[in-house]
């Protein structure tokens, strides 16, 4: 049933997204539009002047993330880091890994 559930959802989510999309750029041409689908590893299916990227995981993995951006498509939408968090095992211990890893 969840299935189901989300591949309707799915199927409507971007006729829904181009519509509120249009209705607001013929509204407010100048104002900019966030995605909240991530693009950095695939093109959008749809218009956005940014996308919303976040991104929990352990501190050797957000380090090794610190490239994550460089190939990025510097004509589509901009990425827009909002949310990042080291957590799992080693969440809460102060290491400089978790320090260096939230900085990279």
């Amino acid at each position: 049933m969840l299935q189901l559930e989300m591949e309707i959802a799915g199927k409507f989510y971007r006729g829904i997204y181009l519509n509120f999309y249009n209705a607001i750029r013929e509204t407010y041409p100048g104002i900019q539009m966030f995605s909240n689908c991530d693009a950095s590893s695939r093109p959008l299916d749809h218009p956005a002047d940014l996308y919303d990227f976040h991104v929990y995981t352990d501190s050797k993995t957000l380090f090794s993330m610190k490239n994550t951006f460089d190939r990025s498509s510097r004509s589509g939408p901009k990425a827009f880091v909002t949310e990042y968090a080291i957590w799992r095992s080693d969440a809460g211990r102060g290491s400089s890994l978790a320090s260096l890893a939230g900085a990279a």
